[in-house]
This record gives structure tokens, C-alpha cells and sequence, in this order.
């Protein structure tokens, strides 16, 4: 968060015919600058963030001073109350908070897979698609501890999505085919089981599990096809990351100021003149 302060000496001698518009002058004269500030560190997030969306480049407020109170304020939107803001690692570097959905899913810190993009889980700024992350939650019954809302599956919708059949290989076309309703009742066995949509489920990781013979890296897994052999990697468990110094806010305000100040407090000014009475 940023409070913008000017020397105002200069602009009290130049209004000392026009007293009256004096707090008048350095309020609009600072709001301005807050203003301009404000467009500044948003064309800064464009060029050094890697595809920021709408919500990261809308982070930014202004809280407009007044001619009582001649400070404005630059700060990052919707702070946590007890967390630190999700833009805070980019502008002073170091680790980020574990998001809500991380620590629903186990306190670990995740990461999309090398699949995602493929299984289409990824949005148009290369982030995890927040509606594939809610099903995901849902799905493993953990969306009361993510959003505090209740929002799991059900056994229902879980079979809906996994959408599970019959399939049996056809040698005349060479092909594999769904069994039919009729040819289930007369052998309920016959073909192989298949998943026909999608199922999730969690690997702890390699060396994991009862028998200790788990060979998949930690995280969640989709899995398809005759016996679930096709599996896709989904979110992966990582390491915490750490982020460099990438967004110099503070920095980018100070010089901001000490560029376009004066010429932004001067026009405030002969604005105040001009209409002062």
C-alpha cells in the first residue's frame, strides 16, 4: 500500500490570491496522481507478469484523499485477513500461502500437470480452470474445507461422470464395441469393464500404499478406458515455490511520482485558478 504525499509550498504561494480553492487544489492534485499511479502500475503488470488476467490487472485501488484529508492511498484489493495477498511473493519475492484447495487437498502444494493442458484443464492465461478445480473438490468431498460451502458429489454423480460400461473387442471390424443391454442379461460378464467418461483418484506417491507398490508420482490422476489403463497425471504434488522479485511496485510508484508529480499538481493547480471566484 502506497500514501501519496507532495511538498505543496510551491502550490500554496501560487494560490495565495485564491485561498479558498487551496484544499481544493492539492486534493484533486493528488487524487490525480493516485489516479495516474494507479493506470502506471497496471501497464507495469502487463509487461512483467506472464498472462495476468482481468482480476490481477482490476487489483489495484485508489482511496481518494479530500480537501480535510489530502492523502490518497494505492494498495492491493482484498487483502486476507490472516494470509498475506496472492500478488505480495511477485512484489517483495519468497514463498506464497498455500491456496485454499491446496490444503484441502492434504496441506500440499500442487501444481498442474504436464497433461492438463491436453485434457483441456487450462484456462486461456496457462492457469488450472477454477470450474475442473471446484469438480475436482466436489469430487473428493473436500469443497466444504476449500470454500465453505457444501458442494461434494455424490455416488450418483460420480458414476454420471465416469459414465461405466461394457466393451468387448469386435474381430469383423476390428474394433471395440459396447455391449448391449440385451447381451448383458443374457451374460452379465461378458466384455470388459470400461470407463467410458472419466474417474479420479489420489496416488500418494511412489513407494506408497499397503503393498508399497505404488509407481505413480504424488497427486491426482485421471483414468479412462477398459479397465482404467488409460491414466493422465492432473494436478501434481511440488515443491513450494519460491518466486523472484518480479513486480517493483513500490519502486515503479516512487519514480512514477517523481516524473509526472509536479506537471500533474501544476495542472490541478491552474484548473483551481481558472475556476476559483
Amino acid at each position: 500500500m502506497i500514501s501519496i504525499k507532495v511538498d505543496t509550498r510551491a502550490t500554496m504561494s501560487a494560490l495565495s490570491n485564491a485561498t479558498r480553492q487551496i484544499p481544493y487544489a492539492i486534493s484533486k492534485g493528488i487524487n490525480d496522481i493516485a489516479v495516474g499511479l494507479q493506470k502506471h502500475e497496471r501497464g507495469v503488470m502487463e509487461s512483467v507478469l506472464d498472462k495476468p488476467t482481468k482480476y490481477t490487472l482490476n487489483s489495484l485501488f485508489v482511496a481518494k484523499g479530500s480537501k480535510a484529508n489530502p492523502t490518497a492511498t494505492v494498495g492491493l484489493k482484498d487483502v486476507p485477513k490472516h494470509s498475506t495477498h496472492y500478488l505480495e511473493p511477485m512484489v517483495k519475492g519468497g514463498r506464497r500461502h498455500k491456496k485454499g484447495n491446496e490444503v484441502a487437498f492434504g496441506n500440499r502444494w500442487l501444481t498442474p500437470s504436464y497433461a492438463a493442458a491436453e485434457l483441456g484443464l487450462i484456462d486461456q492465461y496457462g492457469n488450472f480452470k477454477r470450474s475442473v478445480l471446484q469438480q475436482l473438490l466436489s469430487y473428493f468431498s473436500a469443497a466444504e474445507r476449500s470454500s465453505g460451502y457444501s458442494a461434494n458429489s455424490t455416488n450418483a454423480t460420480r458414476a454420471k461422470l465416469a459414465k461405466m460400461k461394457r466393451t468387448y473387442w469386435d474381430s469383423k471390424t476390428g474394433k471395440m464395441k459396447t455391449v448391449t443391454k440385451k447381451q448383458l442379461i443374457k451374460d452379465p460378464t461378458r466384455g470388459y469393464k470400461t470407463i467410458g467418461g472419466k474417474q479420479f483418484f489420489i496416488s500418494m506417491g511412489r513407494g506408497s500404499g499397503g503393498s508399497g507398490n505404488q509407481h505413480l508420482a504424488a497427486g491426482i490422476w485421471q483414468k479412462s478406458g477398459v479397465h482404467g489403463v488409460d491414466v493422465k497425471p492432473v494436478l501434481m504434488q511440488a515443491k513450494a515455490p519460491t518466486y523472484s522479485k518480479r513486480f517493483d511496485f513500490y519502486g515503479e510508484a516512487q519514480r512514477f511520482v517523481n516524473k509526472h508529480g509536479a506537471a500533474i499538481m501544476s495542472a490541478a493547480v491552474a484548473q483551481a485558478l481558472k475556476t476559483a471566484r
